[in-house]
């Protein structure tokens, strides 16, 4: 059985699967923002996702680019990149466009093991009152230890323990 978001089309013993999709422009408006900079987003999304874009993204062929359809799954993935109370706004505006029908993913909130402080590299830049580059150098040459971590699907960010940052002002110092 397909899931309710799916429509099946027979076409002589042919089967068409379509996502229910809203467009850009629909998405757009209720986000409040411009379409050209919805789209430059939705363009690093597909890239980011690759070969698994087509469940999220599709690009309407008749708007050369000018106009993607986004499925539900989509939206989801949209609505988890906005921080705080916009998010919910934004979930409140979509869901009821696909239906109650549509299924909504329950994920469980993972215990997750408390995490060392650290500090993103525009922290370490103002912490040691120099510039972002200068922090990317140092964690280059070696001079000062980042770790990466999974911020946002599919973001990764770099991060300066508390630790490695204590250490690289203590060997700064001498």
């Amino acid at each position: 059985m397909l899931p309710p978001f799916l429509i099946r089309l027979s076409k002589s013993e042919k089967e068409v699967l379509f996502y229910m999709t809203i467009t850009s422009k629909e998405v757009a408006e209720m986000l409040g923002k411009r379409h050209d900079n919805l789209l430059r987003a939705i363009r690093k999304y597909i890239t980011q996702l690759g070969d698994e874009a087509p469940k999220y993204f599709s690009e309407d062929p008749d708007k050369g680019g000018r106009l993607y359809h986004i499925t539900k799954a989509g939206c989801d993935l949209m609505a988890g990149r906005i921080i705080g109370a916009q998010s919910e706004a934004f979930k409140t505006k979509y869901v009821p466009v696909f239906g109650e029908e549509a299924p909504v993913e329950v994920v469980e909130e993972k215990q997750e093991e408390p995490q060392e402080k650290a500090y993103t590299v525009e922290e370490v830049a103002q912490i040691l009152g120099c510039s972002e580059r200068n922090v990317y150098r140092n964690i280059q040459s070696g001079k000062l230890e980042a770790v990466e971590r999974e911020v946002m699907i599919p973001t990764l960010k770099k991060f300066v323990t508390e630790e490695a940052l204590e250490k690289y002002k203590a060997g700064r110092a001498s």
